[in-house]
């Protein structure tokens, strides 16, 4: 896609014309820009002008990584135009900065920097580093061992409406979970869909099949070809070791042998949780839900429930949040038994859980992800509020219903 930025001039053939500065952004956010020619004045220069989309384009390849189309000016501005040539300078220093990794750690065969300022690079059978076309923004990668690479964005959040429509700012991907050529680096495709937490594996079945799964606990199933995402079922429960009372673990999907996890997601042979996850995107905001239960449910004598209760500490019940670091929220029972506990801390996920400590799981999330928020609590029945533990805002609380 080539994009022409001008309010008078005719526009060349094969191009999109754009007259204000807000429509061609909106447009790179897409991804599918090859090319954009920028006029200086537009007309009004309260609603912007050319140089404006510069300095998005400079934010987004030097404080996100982004990798931008080819520029070119056609201002008859001359002022104007040498600033902005000044600009594209810039612009390119910074792509040209891309290309150092010295300064990324190893992460297997990837090579990362935390703060997401630059892309990341995969280290090939060769021993040569290649740059992951359009990668800065994602957190985790997965090799599939098929010649492709999975990339997976956290902030699944940002691609929904919901938080776009609350001023979140937008991601430089159309979509959080990316695909890229593992010998070239080049992306191939995106799946079109996203895990609501933190993804934990991902893996191709022998049929050609991929899944993953996550911190939702769920696991997805995607067409590879279409990248669609063809199903959804809730990750196995799993009895400890002693007693064969349930437990929530995403890690122990992950130690499955590939076989297995292939013969659960095809026959739903052990018990599963009816997951619920809310959330909410602002303090005083809508609750959002979404619902995901089991489609078959063996009889099975193998996991029996376990029942909290305040003599026992029921972190240990949900796998992933043990040996968390410090933040998370004293765990409570609530007033008909259930178990609520979690929190937001660096280092994971931010959610909270309410569990029967069986077959009904409830993830609560919010729209900061800070580690100053923690569970005030139950309030009245079913009414859980979290809030900031800093007392910055007073108004800085979520109040959810369940």
């Amino acid at each position: 896609m080539k994009v022409f930025l001008d309010d008078e001039r005719a526009t060349p053939e094969g191009w999109i014309r754009c007259y204000w500065p807000d429509e061609v952004i909106d447009l790179l956010h897409s991804g599918e820009v090859t090319e954009v020619s920028l006029d200086h004045d537009l007309g009004d220069d309260a609603r912007g002008t050319g140089y404006d989309v510069l300095l998005w384009i400079e934010e987004a390849v030097g404080g996100r990584g982004w990798n931008p189309p080819k520029i070119s000016v056609h201002s008859a501005n001359s002022s104007a135009r040498l600033k902005m040539d000044a600009a594209i300078r810039q612009i390119d220093k910074l792509v040209d900065a891309h290309r150092d990794f010295a300064k990324h750690w190893e992460d297997g065969n990837f090579l990362t920097i935390w703060d997401g300022s630059k892309p990341a690079w995969f280290i090939r059978k060769s021993g040569e580093p290649i740059m992951l076309e359009g990668s800065a923004e994602v957190s985790k990668f997965f090799e599939l061992g098929d010649g492709t690479l999975l990339g997976v964005d956290y902030g699944w959040k940002c691609c929904r409406k919901e938080f776009l429509d609350e001023g979140w700012r937008r991601p430089l991907a159309p979509q959080p979970m990316v695909v890229w050529d593992a010998e070239t680096g080049v992306c191939i495709g995106h799946l079109l869909g996203h895990h609501l937490g933190d993804v934990i594996g991902a893996e191709l079945l022998s049929d050609g099949r991929l899944i993953t799964w996550g911190r939702d606990y769920l696991i997805r199933v995607w067409d590879r070809v279409s990248g669609t995402c063809t199903g959804v079922l809730p990750l196995p429960l799993w009895p400890d070791p002693e007693q064969g009372q349930a437990l929530l673990s995403c890690q122990m999907f992950t130690d499955l042998a590939p076989l297995e996890k292939q013969l659960y997601v095809d026959t739903r042979h052990l018990p599963a949780p009816n997951v619920q996850i809310d959330w909410i995107v602002k303090p005083g905001g809508v609750q959002h839900s979404y619902k995901c239960a089991p489609s078959t449910r063996a009889e099975q004598t193998v996991i029996s429930a376990w029942m909290p209760s305040k003599d026992e500490h029921g972190a240990h019940r949900i796998l992933d949040v043990e040996g968390a670091e410090a933040g998370y929220s004293t765990w409570l029972l609530m007033n008909d038994g259930r178990l609520l506990g979690g929190g937001t801390t660096y280092g994971a996920s931010g959610q909270f859980y309410v569990w029967d400590g069986f077959y009904n799981l409830r993830i609560l999330i919010v729209g900061r992800h800070d580690c100053n928020l923690h569970l005030k609590g139950e309030i009245e029945p079913n009414v859980i509020v979290i809030e900031n533990t800093l007392g910055i805002d007073e108004f800085d609380i979520y109040r959810f219903q369940l």
